[in-house]
Formats: structure tokens, sequence, C-alpha cells
């Protein structure tokens, strides 16, 4: 009966995108692509492995549908973990850079060492505005939004330190007392769910977006100063 509804709702609401002749520009990620050890493409097949992301993957479904049938002209912009301003959910954020200026050590749900992508916020609402304007043979897939060479968690955090002034401190959680700590840290149980993001080196390639639209991406240490600056004004605002 949801998955009904759903259907039902998605069918309005590109209904109402085809008759103000508007393009559906949808932010999104890699989580419908579930366990992967190869890079991260935007043509690999979607997955119903797990809760979220057999979401993800029924949500891509119903938009690649609906542009099929010619209701709605429609792209997915993909991004990985964020990194920059305004970006609470993200490992380097709320965990990281907040707790570091309040004086409390770095969370870590995972190795500090493991290597994973970030994208810089400001890139994802680039790529959506540039998409949204692009020609219409840019519709009908995803998108991958380019991104910085891959680091580990360790790298943004110790140059977030170094930005911030502070020594690095990192609090590795172990997986025994991540249930536990997933019931204060909505993100930390996300991410139990998400394991296989961070059991495995997961790598973004965004070489066909950057090919078509330009390797547009920031330099890596722009960031982490950008996230030290989002949570230094808030404090200081608050």
């Amino acid at each position: 009966m949801r998955r009904a509804a759903n259907r039902r709702g998605s069918r309005r609401f590109c209904l109402c995108l085809e008759q103000v002749e508007a393009r559906l520009a949808f932010a999104d990620n890699g989580d419908m692509l579930g366990p992967r050890s190869e890079p991260l493409t935007e043509d690999l097949p979607l997955t119903d492995y797990g809760r979220k992301p057999r979401v993800r993957a029924q949500i891509t479904r119903l938009w690649q549908q609906a542009r099929a049938a010619g209701a709605v002209q429609a792209v997915a912009v993909r991004a990985c973990d964020f990194c920059g301003p305004d970006a609470a959910n993200s490992v380097l954020s709320e965990y990281g850079v907040a707790r570091r200026l309040a004086g409390r050590a770095s969370l870590v749900p995972y190795p500090a060492n493991f290597p994973l992508d970030f994208t810089y916020v400001p890139h994802v609402a680039r790529a959506i505005v540039t998409l949204a304007e692009a020609p219409d043979d840019a519709c009908g897939q995803a998108r991958n939004v380019p991104i910085a060479p891959t680091r580990t968690l360790r790298e943004p955090r110790g140059l977030a330190a170094k930005i911030a002034g502070v020594p690095m401190r990192l609090q590795t959680i172990p997986d025994r007392l991540a249930p536990l700590v997933g019931i204060f840290a909505p993100a930390v149980r996300e991410l139990r769910e998400m394991r296989f993001q961070t059991d495995r080196r997961y790598r973004v390639d965004a070489t066909e977006c950057g090919l078509r639209f330009g390797p547009r991406f920031t330099g890596f240490a722009v960031g982490p100063a950008a996230t030290v600056d989002f949570y230094r004004r808030s404090r200081s605002e608050s």
C-alpha cells in the first residue's frame, strides 16, 4: 500500500513538473549502488541491499521511469560524504570540527586511516544549477559530483585541527559500543547499516561528469577551512 501511495505521489509530482515545463535536478548519493569494490560510476546497476539502499534505488527507478515516459526531464546529482560549511551530518563536521572547537575529542565511527571520498558542499549546489540549465541530453541519468582526490578521515580532521589552532584528538568508537552511541548520535546509528561504505575503499569516479561539464573541484584544504569557519561563527553567534 505504501509503495502504491509513493508511486501515485511521484506521478502527481511529475505531472506538476510537466505542466510548468520544469526540470527535476535531484540531490542524491551513491547508497543505491550497495556494496562495491570497484569505483562508483554512474552506470552501475541499482541494488536492493539493505533498507536505505533499497529506498534510494526505488526513488531512482521512479524518476528514471517518469523521464523514460516523457513525463519530466530529470537528472540526479550524486555526492559522497560532505565536507564544508553547514553540513551537520558529515563525519567531519558535527562529530569532528564542532566537538574539537568545544574542547572535546573528535568522534571517529570507523578507522581514521580508512580511505574515502568527500564532496565539498558548494560543489553540490553548483552541480545542481549546472545540470538544471544543461541541454536535455544531460538528463535521464545520475551524475557524480566532481571531487578532490581520495583522502583518509584522519587527513581532513588533522588539517581542520591545525587551522583551528588546536591539537588533533581522535576518539574511535569501538564496534561493540556503536549501537549505544547510535542512540544519541543518529549519524553513527545510520553508519552501522551503511558499513559497506567503510569496510572497503569507497571510491567515486566522476570522470564522465568532469569530461562533460568540467572537473570543477576545489582544492582539498578549502573544505576543512570552511568547516572550521562555519562552526566558529556559529559559536560566536549563539
